[in-house]
């Protein structure tokens, strides 16, 4: 679950990748990061809220191939790559989103049988539990998260937090201080599990993705961070 993905006059090219890492038989050390909870830790009482970050995944794999910028006759002049875009599109069925009204909202109608043609034209369709996560972010309110807040980054950042105690959620927050072209990968040690969770051009600031590391095996797992001017890898263990 994530719970928590095009072109720029100047783009800084940010690659973040989840990666596997196996035991080395050299010298080499790699400093494990004790991870910790997120602030305002929920186990046990309450979900919360989804914010227009947490849509990426699904966006990535099913949107983004033709809604992307510039909006054009192609791609029916919508861009869903920021969240402005869409709360403000001027489209045949505008407004697409109304907030706490997914059931009147056609970017929802649009993913299910009762819309007048069913996106992604031709498919595939979303999975329910895909078009599940999109009726509850417009039930929650249709919030665009910290991505979309005033005010502009100054240097660029990776942060890493559980969820919660269960430690099963892993929060990944990138801050941008430009549109970026960005990557997010997951993969095992051995790359025969490979996940591409993000590969969009994100809009300046914060951006959140939430993974779910129920499936993965016990092990030692690294988040590397680059830009043209900063790079980061945090190693942990699960």
């Amino acid at each position: 679950m994530y719970k928590m993905k095009w072109f720029l006059s100047v783009s800084v090219i940010v690659a973040v990748m989840l990666i596997g890492y196996g035991c080395d038989q050299g010298s080499t050390e790699f400093v494990l990061y004790d991870i910790p909870i997120c602030p305002g830790d929920t186990s046990g009482g309450g979900t919360p809220s989804l914010v227009y970050e947490d849509l990426f995944p699904l966006l990535n794999d099913h949107c983004w191939v033709c809604h992307q910028p510039p909006p054009s006759q192609n791609n029916g002049y919508l861009d869903l790559t920021v969240y402005e875009e869409l709360m403000n599109a001027q489209t045949t069925h505008a407004p697409l989103v109304i907030p706490g009204e997914p059931d009147s909202s056609y970017f929802l109608i649009s993913l299910t049988d009762s819309a007048d043609v069913r996106m992604p034209p031709g498919g595939p369709y979303l999975a329910q539990s895909a078009i599940d996560s999109v009726y509850q972010w417009i039930a929650d309110g249709a919030s665009g998260g910290s991505a979309v807040q005033p005010g502009v980054p100054v240097s660029t950042s990776l942060s890493l937090c559980w969820e919660d105690s269960t430690k099963q959620n892993l929060i990944i927050t990138m801050t941008l201080p430009a549109g970026s072209q960005t990557n997010l990968d997951l993969s095992d040690q051995s790359y025969s599990i490979n996940v591409e969770l993000i590969n969009a051009m994100l809009s300046v600031g914060t951006h959140q993705v939430i993974h779910d590391f129920t499936p993965y095996a016990p092990g030692i797992y690294g988040v590397s961070f680059s830009t043209d001017y900063y790079s980061e890898t945090i190693w942990f263990e699960i």
